[in-house]
Formats: structure tokens, C-alpha cells, sequence
């Protein structure tokens, strides 16, 4: 399940990064239960809350996103090359 995958992604990158849920919440706006239960592969994510997300963490964890993204969504090679620069821009 993609969800899943995305939710196991961003929980694997939190941890390595050393950051609990509340402190990834601070760094991206995005609430501690939305981050809990998107790591959980409860919830469907829109494209900018999984962006704020990334960016809260790292780039590569963008780029990481992306690719799974690319497999639930079917983007064409041609829009995922213009999405990745949109993602990471700071």
C-alpha cells in the first residue's frame, strides 16, 4: 500500500534525524496526530503537506517521496523532473 510506504519513508527518515513527532510537527507546520497517523498509513496526504514534511527533514527525502509518488500517481518523467525543483524549494 502506498500509504503505507510513504507513512514508513517519513518515519524512518524522522527517526534517523533524532526528531519526535512534535518537533517534526514545529518544523513543518504540519499538526503532531496528522504526522502520527500518516506515519501510522492512516491518512492520504495532499502533495504539500508530504512537501512540508520533506523539507521540514531534508531533500533527499523529497527526491524519496517523489519516487514513491511517481509509482501511486503514475507522473510521467517528463512532470516528475518539474515537481522535484517545486519540492525542494526553501
Amino acid at each position: 500500500n502506498p500509504t503505507q510506504q510513504i507513512g514508513a519513508l517519513i518515519r524512518m527518515r524522522r527517526k534517523e534525524k533524532r526528531m519526535t513527532h512534535q518537533q517534526l510537527a514545529d518544523a513543518s507546520g504540519i499538526s503532531r496526530s496528522t504526522i502520527a497517523n500518516i506515519e501510522d498509513g492512516r491518512h492520504h496526504s495532499k502533495l504539500d503537506t508530504l512537501s512540508a514534511i520533506a523539507r521540514a527533514m531534508d531533500s533527499e527525502l523529497v527526491i524519496s517521496l517523489s519516487k514513491l509518488m511517481k509509482i501511486t500517481i503514475e507522473i510521467s518523467d517528463d512532470h516528475l523532473s518539474e515537481l522535484i525543483p517545486f519540492l525542494t524549494r526553501q
